[in-house]
């Protein structure tokens, strides 16, 4: 795991809060200054990494969050068009250089990647981008960048609304599919936000993951407040969650998609101890 792998229960932002719009420009700040200890990844949902993947990438996309981020501390709201994402990024043009957008760096002529000053637009840019106004808002970080197919062979990077950098196992089909979608206090990627509620019905608004251990088959095990918390992993896809505490055990039966994104909960069994 590197050692910038952000938490997401650490660094979740309220971005309506304008105290915490300044923490998260500095998070990222300090973060990008030593962005080149280690890449970020995930090694939870899809239980896949990589060590070669090149580095450039990622902090590009440091520099473009800090410019997204910066421009929703100012306007209270991420960049949004109704003529669409590549008019919306354009609106950080003043923020980010364009060089950051691209990650084709074999491209030149016509496919290079420029900022359309006439038509107010970025052109050839290798991200797509969810062009919501109010992403994350809610408290919930949720994915609002992600780089195009192909760039990194079966890997993508994925920029959230709380400023978070990540590497992710790119899907069969459009990267595009990951937009919007929502990151658990544990590290996992899910579909909607009604599941993101259905994973995360037992954590408290203060509750935080920590100790992370690899126990002797293989599953990855986790204290989350009163919760111990076990991931079964079946050819390295999350297969079931077993949750104990002091008075009970909760086991969900989980459905993840090709990259890991958990896309079903079904809730197994739940045991009810008594104490004495």
């Amino acid at each position: 795991m590197g050692i910038f792998d952000f938490r997401l229960q650490q660094y979740s932002i309220n971005m309506p809060t304008r105290r915490c719009q300044r923490c998260i420009v500095v998070v990222i700040l300090i973060c990008t200054a030593f962005a080149g200890a280690a890449l970020i990844y995930n090694d939870i949902g899809s239980r896949h990494n990589s060590r070669d993947v090149k580095p450039e990438g990622m902090l590009k996309l440091r520099r473009i969050m800090i410019a997204l981020t910066r421009y929703a501390y100012g306007h209270n709201e991420f960049p949004h068009s109704k003529r669409g994402a590549d008019h919306a990024l354009y609106l950080i043009s003043d923020l980010v250089d364009v060089e950051a957008f691209d990650l084709s760096v074999a491209d030149s002529g016509d496919r290079r990647t420029h900022w359309d000053y006439g038509e107010q637009r970025l052109v050839n840019g290798d991200y797509e981008y969810l062009n919501h106004a109010k992403a994350g808002f809610d408290g919930v970080p949720v994915v609002v960048i992600v780089s195009r197919p192909t760039l990194e062979d079966g890997w993508m990077f994925i920029g959230m609304s709380n400023g978070a950098v990540l590497l992710w196992k790119a899907p069969v089909g459009p990267n595009s599919a990951v937009l919007g979608s929502r990151m658990t206090p544990d590290g996992f990627l899910v579909a909607d936000l009604t599941l993101y509620h259905q994973w995360v019905r037992f954590y408290n608004d203060d509750t935080v993951c920590h100790g992370s251990f690899e126990k002797e088959n293989g599953n990855t095990c986790s204290e989350c407040g009163d919760w111990t918390i076990c991931y079964e992993y079946r050819r390295s896809r999350l297969s079931r969650r077993i949750m104990t505490s002091r008075t009970s055990v909760i086991t969900d039966i989980v459905r993840t998609d090709e990259i890991g994104q958990i896309t079903g909960v079904l809730v197994q069994r739940e045991l009810e101890f008594w104490l004495v």
